[in-house]
């Protein structure tokens, strides 16, 4: 039967186990990043897990959480899986240099930034394309009628 515990000898301190670094604020930008386009995707966590080898869908939440660094091995690859570059999770990080703009619609950019977008797309792709064609048409129409001032 274990006895009393003893205090350290002098001169040694207790080890205790803190946590109290935040994250660095880098990696919430990128896993936030991260998190939208495999939303805007469809992608669930274990979809992107399997894609770099992990084991579990938990790194991938701990990489979006910003909670761990994702390497810059893991990062490529998921930015090949998601079909972005990579500069892409660092659009957020103010002070970091941006390549070139180029044909992207700045629409679609506004569109995949806003999360009421986001699950506007994922709606939109659940649909059949026969649902789909209808709101189109119906969208078109309502756009082309002259707006009231009442």
């Amino acid at each position: 039967m274990p006895g009393p515990s003893r205090p350290p000898p002098p001169g040694q301190r207790e080890f205790v186990h803190t946590n109290t670094t935040a994250p660095h604020p880098y990696d919430v930008a990128v896993g936030r990043r991260l998190r939208m386009a495999r939303k805007a995707r469809g992608l669930s966590q274990g979809d992107l897990a399997a894609s770099l080898g992990l084991a579990s869908h938990q790194q991938v939440q701990k990489y979006e959480r910003g909670a761990n660094r994702i390497s810059a091995s893991s990062l490529a690859m998921a930015a090949i899986y998601l079909g972005l570059p990579v500069d892409y999770f660092f659009a957020d990080i103010e002070g970091v240099p941006q390549a070139a703009k180029g044909p992207v619609d700045p629409l679609a950019e506004d569109l995949a930034a806003d999360p009421r977008g986001i699950a506007l797309l994922q709606a939109w792709r659940a649909l059949p394309t026969s649902k789909r064609n209808f709101l189109a048409d119906l969208i078109r129409s309502a756009a082309q009628e002259p707006v009231s001032d009442d």
